[in-house]
């Protein structure tokens, strides 16, 4: 009971069990143990599960392809720690488990069963001020070829985003966010202003949108924000940053008797 009422435990406990620690386990660590110390000791877990070998968690490399479950890990660790945070409201356990949460590409991917030239078009706009940012020549002008054609045809399409795929930039961690399963194949095709549009839409229907996931589209992690069309390398760096800086923040906070854990 004093668990699941304290703020700092429900969410750290609930997180463990979800990456699959037993609360036997999680008990036995709480034995003998000063609430300072029981802290750090989650904290250790936190850090073990996440494979921290150095002191803080460097994020800009993890990859769809290579790190999907640290991927997920470390997503799930910054909503709760961002409910947490807040305060105001308790991380829903059973909505992550009932709703079977998988990960969403931010920025358009799995584009190749787009049907209309329409749907084509803006998906490629989006992709070239990506790739632009990136200094990707190659693939910008390559998208910029199709652009030219009165109409887009299917299989030249389907072979650009194959390459694209295969470039991974698409797949790293600053492209990626937490949605419900539901939510996620409703939005998979869509570029950034059209899934934005449909989270707002979403959200104010009812569904439970995570809070890091409604940040990104809402562009609360982007300073200087000039524009909400498009999600830029920028926007992914300034997401990445305050992701790992709410993640160290806590993880080596000292206690109040200034103990390190």
């Amino acid at each position: 009971k004093e668990w699941f009422s304290d703020n700092t435990y429900y969410h750290l406990i609930g997180y463990l069990i979800h990456s699959g620690k037993l609360i036997s386990d999680i008990f036995e660590l709480s034995i003998n143990s000063k609430k300072s110390d029981f802290k750090g000791k989650l904290k250790k877990e936190i850090k073990d599960i996440l494979k921290m070998e150095k002191e803080r968690i460097k994020l800009d490399d993890l990859s769809y392809n290579d790190d999907k479950e640290k991927i997920k890990n470390v997503l799930l660790l910054f909503n709760i720690l961002s409910t947490m945070n807040s305060k105001n409201s308790y991380f829903s356990f059973q909505k992550y488990d009932d709703e079977k949460w998988s990960l969403e590409h931010i920025h358009a991917q799995n584009s190749k069963s787009l049907n209309t030239d329409e749907q084509r078009r803006k998906v490629l706009e989006e992709q070239k001020d990506y790739y632009s940012d990136l200094n990707r020549n190659e693939i910008t002008s390559e998208i910029d070829k199709l652009l030219e054609q009165q109409e887009i045809e299917k299989n030249s399409f389907d072979q650009l985003q194959t390459k694209i795929d295969d470039d991974g930039n698409n797949n790293l961690i600053h492209n990626l966010a937490l949605l419900s399963s539901k939510d996620n194949s409703a939005l998979s095709n869509y570029t950034f202003k059209e899934k934005r549009q449909k989270i707002i839409l979403l959200d104010s229907e009812g569904s439970f949108i995570p809070l890091c996931t409604k940040n990104v589209f809402l562009k609360y992690y982007s300073k200087e924000t000039t524009q909400n069309e498009k999600w830029t390398q920028k926007d992914g760096k300034e997401y990445i940053k305050t992701m790992e800086e709410t993640i160290n923040s806590f993880i080596f906070s000292e206690e109040k008797n200034g103990r390190k854990n």
